[in-house]
């Protein structure tokens, strides 16, 4: 059985410092700006020769909106919570 390993990562402008991390592990970032910019720069030069599963970054939208979140595990997490519909 596989077994594998991904980082989040909830700091809005956390950034360049995913080049790090992104070659070592696949890396979920909340999407900012700056965030997206750091994430488009470090996959198009590690997605070519790594596996996506592995290296890499997937950004992810987020709401600190804690009224649209039901889950009492999520609501430690606000940027994890679903955008209210």
């Amino acid at each position: 059985m596989s077994t594998y390993k991904i980082a989040v990562v909830v700091d809005e402008a956390f950034g360049e410092r995913l080049v790090g991390i992104a070659k070592l592990i696949h890396v979920w970032v909340c999407d900012t700006p700056v965030n997206r910019q750091a994430a488009e720069t470090v996959n198009a030069h590690l997605m070519p020769e790594g596996v996506w599963n592995e290296q890499g970054v997937t950004t992810f939208h987020f709401s600190v909106n804690l009224l649209g979140c039901h889950s009492p595990k999520l609501a430690s997490f606000p940027c994890l919570c679903p955008d209210p519909v």
